[in-house]
């Protein structure tokens, strides 16, 4: 025989929460002289109809000596809590597994348990019910469109436009979609989201509400669209309860079991309002769209744990394989004018093999011919190419700016020295150095290259003349070369086409000149334009 003895601390509640609990001892049979250890187990109504309850049980204590107490304890219920019926079937879970045996698992100190009607399923496996606001009325054929849809598998957004249909509203973002009961109660935001997901957190029932005009938010980001309903009737949101809704309500509480392992901070991600950058003194008025763009890891986390919500309705034209919305990028470039029809991870293998084979700051869009930003790499390019991608930058960005830091030092040297008497450039094409020269000194021996030129002349030494040999042997030269000149003139007749100079010593006089200009050597004119 079993027997409870109870300690209760009854609190008046406006809502339930897990934080709270009642006390109860359960002794069980035992020898006088040992004494059984004991261990405390929360115990939480998945429907939350009644308030979490603490118990105290025994290594010998079974689920049916807790259904018994269960029983006895909500026989009646209270103005907080629902009755239990004597004939109910009261069901447990180990978080989203249902326990099948009487045996308490071991080390365990929460359980959930659920009391149904004697003819009612686990909940999970049946139809989800259907409740609504005071302000609403949902007759016995809307009830059937509605558990129709469900059926379908349709998600919440396509719920949403179906119940805006019968009640006859404009906005469906103004249709409030709610999860009553489970491991994770509270508001649906996603509109991607498959309704009937939601059994996987022992939820089975759902609560339909109708929002006032505008009072809400559509938020936006990893290509899927979230509804943000305030709890309050005010007319606008302070930056601090955004993040802090984003963070708790929505980025760590997709989980399939509840139980995200998720970090966020808030400089984890970022909002955006009609292109600003949302400050924290900000205030948000409602019936605007928010773009928040997480970080990459963040980003890839939260995908994960949230894919189980949404459906495949997507194929990549890469890989062909059926993807969800949000492996799919919403734009690959922004520069892309067309759908994208490419998943991210096919995205990310493009980049690995472009950059194999193409400049870093060549890499393009894989549907078109549109170059990608660094920002599109860092959206889909995996770590270890992204890595690669940085540095290579970083590699042609230094080179480039020591390029730019070279030749503007190299000019505004040159700028300075420019009015330095007597400064003399090295004439080595491969020397960039320079220095003073003494006055009157003939040969200047570089001191980097050692190279050797001539300061009067400013052109390489004339090794083995002085000055003024080589300036004798110049003017001799170039009377040379006008008496060379003068001579061509006059044997040579010009082309009237390309003006180089002909000398016709045998034949007749008809020319024709590398351009196929056929001309007369005696009259120097043109028969013919051209040849054909």
């Amino acid at each position: 025989m079993t027997s409870f003895s109870t300690t209760l601390a009854h609190r008046p509640r406006a809502h339930r929460s897990h934080g709270a609990h009642h006390h109860h001892s359960l002794k069980g049979e035992s020898p006088p002289y040992e004494r059984a250890e004991r261990r405390e187990i929360e115990l939480f109504d998945l429907d939350d109809l009644r308030d979490p309850i603490r118990i105290a049980v025994k290594e010998t204590t079974c689920l049916s000596h807790v259904e018994n107490f269960l029983k006895r304890r909500y026989a009646d219920g209270d103005d907080d809590d629902e009755p239990v019926p004597s004939e109910a079937r009261i069901i447990y879970y180990l978080m989203d597994e249902r326990l099948l045996g009487d045996e308490i698992p071991r080390n365990v100190s929460r359980l959930y348990y659920r009391a149904l009607e004697s003819d009612d399923n686990d909940g999970r496996e049946g139809a989800i019910r259907i409740s609504w606001g005071r302000r609403l009325h949902l007759d016995s054929e809307q009830l059937t469109q509605i558990r129709t849809a469900l059926e379908k598998g349709e998600t919440i957004g396509e719920l949403r436009c179906l119940l805006a249909s019968l009640l006859d509203i404009e906005d469906p973002n103004r249709v409030v979609i709610s999860a009553h009961g489970g491991l994770r109660p509270g508001l649906l935001q996603g509109n991607n989201w498959k309704a009937t997901m939601i059994k996987s957190w022992l939820c089975h029932k759902i609560w339909i509400d109708i929002a006032p005009a505008y009072n809400y938010l559509i938020m936006k980001g990893v290509n899927e669209e979230y509804i943000y309903h305030p709890p309050g009737g005010r007319s606008s949101v302070d930056l601090q309860t955004l993040r802090h809704w984003l963070i708790h309500k929505l980025l760590t509480n997709v989980h399939y079991r509840a139980s995200s392992r998720l970090s966020v901070d808030s400089d984890d991600f970022t909002l955006v309002c009609k292109g600003k950058l949302l400050d924290r003194r900000r205030r948000i008025s409602f019936g605007q769209t928010v773009d928040f763009e997480l970080a990459r890891d963040l980003e890839d986390k939260f995908t994960v744990e949230e894919a189980w919500l949404l459906p495949q309705t997507t194929t990549c034209v890469v890989c062909s394989d059926d993807k969800r919305v949000s492996e799919m990028p919403s734009c690959i470039t922004s520069s892309c004018e067309h759908e994208p029809n490419t998943c991210k991870e096919c995205i990310g293998q493009w980049i690995a093999s472009s950059m194999e084979t193409v400049a870093w700051d060549r890499l393009r869009c894989p549907e078109c011919s549109q170059l990608l930003r660094f920002e599109d790499v860092q959206a889909f390019a995996g770590k270890e190419t992204f890595d690669r991608f940085v540095w290579r930058k970083y590699v042609a960005l230094m080179r480039s700016r020591l390029i730019i830091e070279y030749r503007y030092d190299n000019l505004a040297t040159k700028a300075a020295v420019s009015d330095i008497p007597d400064f003399k450039w090295c004439l080595n094409p491969r020397c960039q150095s320079g220095q003073i020269v003494r006055p009157g000194c003939q040969k200047v021996k570089c001191h980097s290259c050692k190279a050797s030129s001539c300061a009067n002349h400013d052109l390489p030494w004339h090794k083995g003349e002085t000055c003024k040999e080589f300036d004798v042997r110049n003017r001799r030269q170039r009377r040379g070369e006008m008496a060379s000149e003068k001579k061509v003139k006059e044997i040579t007749k010009a082309c009237p086409q390309c003006h180089k100079d002909v000398y016709k010593f045998t034949g007749c006089d008809h020319i024709t000149c590398k351009y196929y200009l056929f001309f007369s050597y005696i009259l120097n004119r043109s028969y013919l334009l051209t040849l054909q």
